[in-house]
């Protein structure tokens, strides 16, 4: 297996593991962590995934990999070789805590946002059946100062999330905007890019 140098002359341990991914019943890989990290980013691997490296006792979630949490990752952020492995985004994201109901045209569910964007949302749930490609009907409640709106929507994320004082952990997803309507439409999507 071929070692990247770093400048100090150093291999990182994020260079010399090879990763393997399992979607499903597919297996694929070898990746490096920086691609892995890409992937994750691209929503081409998700944190529901499985992965599984030499040294590892068996394929785990993403999600249960200590490289592949939250603190992890950004670390991983702030080291100069890995500039070109985050993308910016293309919608500044705010801080968003307001209700909002979620179907699909056949069963309701009850979410709230944590952030939110021209471009999507940001939404936690207790329904753990949805999977990324899946569009949704979602209708937002007035909160602080967003208007009342609705939207359609496809996940393009999915996230565990540890609770534990609740029995059920709920789920995190990230819903990207197809469209947007409701009277409030124009000024909503003002003050989104306004306000970065």
């Amino acid at each position: 297996m071929k070692h990247d140098q770093s400048s100090e002359g150093k291999a990182s341990e994020h260079d010399i593991t090879e990763w393997y991914v399992l979607k499903g019943e597919n297996r694929f890989g070898p990746f490096q962590y920086p691609e892995m990290v890409r992937m994750l980013q691209d929503k081409v691997i998700f944190n529901f995934d499985y992965g599984w490296h030499a040294g590892l006792s068996g394929w785990k979630r993403l999600a249960d990999i200590a490289e592949f949490q939250e603190a992890a990752i950004r670390q991983f952020g702030k080291e100069k070789a890995s500039k070109t492995v985050f993308a910016e985004r293309k919608h500044p994201r705010h801080q968003h805590k307001g209700d909002l109901i979620i179907h699909d045209q056949n069963n309701w569910w009850h979410g709230q946002a944590f952030e939110i964007s021209s471009g999507g949302v940001g939404v936690v749930m207790h329904n753990s059946m949805m999977v990324p490609g899946q569009k949704l009907y979602l209708h937002f409640k007035p909160h602080d100062n967003y208007p009342a709106f609705n939207a359609v929507g496809e996940i393009v994320s999915k996230k565990y999330v540890e609770n534990v004082a609740q029995r059920e952990a709920p789920i995190e997803y990230g819903i990207r905007f197809l469209s947007v309507s409701g009277a409030e439409k124009d000024k909503l999507l003002t003050m989104l890019k306004e306000s970065a």
